[in-house]
């Protein structure tokens, strides 16, 4: 007889991009979102907005178990509806300083004041009911609910 081989190794990663609107929660997929940030699709509708994503990460720990982890992201788009990548880059940057004091009792807040105001800004934490619908999502059976629906493009 053969016995399953178990093995320490995590297993695959994968991520999931939720859209959290006016409409509710709906799903983006992983090339529309790839899409976003490439600037070749234009979402019109949220132009001169800011909209949040919500980045799920999963990982299948057995069979029928799953484990998420998620963040909340507030992604900018500019007033033809492109994702504004650069204003994205700005704000989430951390300053790095080319020049230190020579004195050791003194430190800079400007990284740890920076880095606040972008999560003040551009972060955000789903709640409970989301999570579940993100739950019902991954597993459909799990809640007897029915999966999200994909958002599509214009």
């Amino acid at each position: 007889m053969l016995a399953k081989r178990e093995t320490t190794a995590p297993s695959r990663i994968s991520v999931r991009y939720y859209l959290w609107s006016a409409e509710g929660l709906r799903r983006i997929t992983r090339r529309l979102h790839s899409d976003l940030f490439d600037r070749s699709v234009a979402l019109p509708q949220y132009s001169g907005t800011k909209q949040k994503l919500l980045e799920v990460f999963v990982q299948r720990l057995t069979s029928t178990d799953y484990s998420i982890s998620a963040r909340g992201i507030v992604y900018p788009f500019d007033a033809k509806g492109f994702l504004d990548t650069k204003a994205l880059a700005l704000e989430g940057s951390r300053e790095i300083s080319r020049f230190r004091s020579v004195e050791t009792n003194i430190f800079d807040l400007n990284p740890s004041l920076k880095r606040r105001r972008f999560q003040k800004q551009y972060t955000w934490k789903p709640s409970k009911t989301m999570l579940d619908d993100v739950w019902s999502d991954i597993e459909p059976g799990r809640a007897k609910k029915r999966r999200l629906p994909v958002f599509t493009a214009p």
